[in-house]
């Protein structure tokens, strides 16, 4: 996790409803992401070992290996999200508790990206105040699963490799994306990551800024294919 701390409130407030341990790994951040997170009392806050940049690979090898030292024995499920990633149903106890009856390894969730006209402001929990969304199924991850299995994933964990004869279960699990929340927070945020954006130069940057900008205002103007999520 990098620089979120505008979204690590909203994180924390839904994932402390349910989540016994909420480990985060601290990206460099410059911001107060640290700091926030040290205060919650669920959290527990773990240090990459490399240089600065969106290193996907050693991102990866870092979580790996952590889920296997801290929630194996300990843990029914592990979940592997993103800061603007929540994993929703109102009864998420219950039909992680069924799934868990049923001898499941693994879950897959049903993607949609949030979208929001004004950035939200709610002391409480975000879906509560941006509830449109549309489909997206290039986010139905497969990111929850149980610790006693050994995952792999893909490059934003778009997709995983499980062991031989287990399958990822779609669950009555929705994962709203928060990434278009306000055109603002669009360019804002995309500015604040370009150092990331190794590979790339301006004129890539400034293209890819653009593209989520028009897919943003489109949704805006026409509405098509917007729903109630939540």
């Amino acid at each position: 996790m990098w620089n979120e701390e505008y979204l690590l409130p909203y994180f924390l407030r839904h994932y402390s409803t349910f989540a016994d341990t909420i480990f985060i790994f601290n990206d460099h951040s410059t911001d107060r992401t640290a700091e926030i997170a040290k205060a919650h009392p669920k959290v527990r806050l773990l240090d990459f070992n490399y240089d600065p940049g969106l290193h996907e690979d050693n991102f990866n090898d870092c979580f790996i290996k952590s889920y296997k030292q801290y929630s194996r024995g300990v843990a029914d499920w592990v979940m592997c999200v993103d800061a603007d990633e929540l994993i929703y149903n109102r009864d998420i106890v219950g039909v992680l508790s069924e799934q868990h009856r049923r001898g499941i390894k693994a879950l897959k969730c049903t993607g949609y990206i949030m979208v929001s006209e004004k950035l939200p402001t709610t002391k409480g929990q975000i879906y509560d105040e941006c509830k449109i969304g549309t489909r997206s199924r290039g986010y139905d991850k497969p990111i929850v699963f149980s610790p006693e299995i050994d995952i792999k994933f893909g490059i934003g964990r778009h997709t995983a490799q499980l062991p031989p004869g287990i399958q990822a279960h779609k669950a009555k699990l929705t994962l709203l994306h928060y990434r278009y929340l306000s055109r603002d927070y669009i360019i804002e945020r995309n500015a604040k990551s370009f150092p990331r954006w190794f590979g790339m130069d301006d004129k890539q940057k400034q293209y890819r800024t653009n593209g989520a900008l028009k897919w943003y205002d489109n949704a805006i103007k026409t509405g098509q294919d917007l729903v109630e999520v939540v």
